[in-house]
């Protein structure tokens, strides 16, 4: 996983995807939220919202599980 700006992106390290599920937007729950690291889906919501402009209730996210994280 990289991430940072385009020019000086940094390696955060390296993991398998285990699965890949499109949701809507408005199709999030409490328990995506705490999986994300949030306390509350109102909080991932405003987080999302504030990284994605123009976000509308079907537009599509993706939610991906993961394995085996390793820092690298």
């Amino acid at each position: 996983a990289v991430g940072g700006p385009f020019f000086s992106r940094k390696v955060w390290g390296e993991f398998d995807v285990v699965k890949v599920e499109k949701v809507n937007f408005n199709q999030l729950t409490q328990r995506d939220a705490i999986d994300d690291g949030f306390k509350s889906l109102e909080e991932l919501k405003k987080e999302l919202t504030r990284l994605n402009k123009g976000l509308t209730p079907n537009t599509g996210l993706y939610k991906i599980w993961i394995e085996n994280p390793k820092e690298t």
